[in-house]
C-alpha cells in the first residue's frame, strides 16, 4: 500500500465541501489555520442562560443562582430577567464584577 506525498490532498479528497474553507481542507497541516476561520463566524452572545454562563464561567449554575439570591450579584448589572421569565448573565456584567478596575 502507497501513501500520497501530500496528506492534506489525500485528506481533503475525504472531506465534505461543509467541512472545507476558503484556505483548504480542516485536516492535518491545516488544523490551526481552520481554527481561525471557525472562530471568526461564531457570534459573541451578551446574554446567556445560567447553564451557558456556568460553562463559560467555570462556577457552577447553582454558585450562579446564589449570587443572584444573595444579592452579590444585582439585576441590570450582571443579571436580566428575559420577557419568557428565565435568567440571563450578562457576561459583560460578569466581566466587570470579576475585574472592576477595567
Amino acid at each position: 500500500m502507497s501513501f500520497p506525498r501530500d496528506v492534506n490532498s489525500a485528506a481533503r479528497s475525504h472531506v465534505p465541501q461543509s467541512i472545507e474553507s476558503p484556505k483548504g481542507s480542516c485536516f492535518p497541516a491545516a488544523v490551526e489555520e481552520c481554527k481561525g476561520i471557525v472562530m471568526e463566524h461564531i457570534a459573541f452572545a451578551r446574554f446567556v442562560t445560567v447553564d451557558k454562563a456556568a460553562a463559560m464561567t467555570g462556577l457552577t449554575p447553582k454558585a450562579i443562582r446564589r449570587k443572584i439570591e444573595n444579592g452579590v450579584w444585582l439585576e441590570h448589572h450582571q443579571w436580566e430577567r428575559g420577557p419568557d421569565g428565565r435568567i440571563y448573565i450578562d457576561i459583560m456584567g460578569y466581566t466587570k464584577w470579576v475585574k472592576p478596575w477595567q
